[in-house]
């Protein structure tokens, strides 16, 4: 990821994504996953695919527009019943796919409050519980089989 430096000289660094804060302005290249949430600042011919995050089978890929562009355009819109998940041309959602064209974008929400993080902190919860819960699976399958055993020694001693 890159950000203009802090030194106000606008020169670009190159930053992990862990370390991005809001109000970063993050390039968006060909083949990157968009790593927080954000509004489109500048696009060329900006080409997105949110199927990872939206869970939409099909090559959902759009393309993004600035919210100037928007503006200027008058461009509405709304959540409808043929697609509930569209987002306004300058929304990217953290997770995303850049498919094609560049252009920048503004950081409004990261880290685990972010779509991407939010996923993944719930995965993480999941996890945690199913690690929990093993125990108690391992015991009942125990017992299980251990019936299963002692009904297959008593039937093997009947037989012979």
């Amino acid at each position: 990821m890159t950000r203009p430096d802090d030194n106000g000289k606008g020169e670009i660094q190159r930053i992990n994504f862990d370390s991005i804060h809001v109000g970063d302005i993050i390039n968006l290249n060909f083949g990157m996953v968009i790593p927080v949430d954000g509004i489109v600042l500048s696009a060329d011919m900006l080409y997105t695919s949110e199927s990872a995050i939206t869970g939409n089978g099909d090559d959902d890929e759009r393309m993004k527009e600035t919210v100037e562009k928007c503006i200027e355009c008058k461009t509405k819109t709304t959540v409808t019943k043929t697609d509930p998940r569209a987002l306004p041309p300058p929304v990217l959602l953290s997770g995303t796919y850049v498919g094609g064209g560049d252009g920048k974008m503004l950081a409004v929400v990261v880290g685990d409050k972010s779509t991407y993080g939010a996923v993944k902190a719930k995965e993480i919860n999941d996890y945690k519980i199913a690690l929990a819960n093993k125990p108690k699976m391992m015991t009942v399958v125990g017992k299980i089989v251990l019936a299963v055993l002692i009904v297959l020694a008593i039937i093997g001693r009947v037989v012979y």
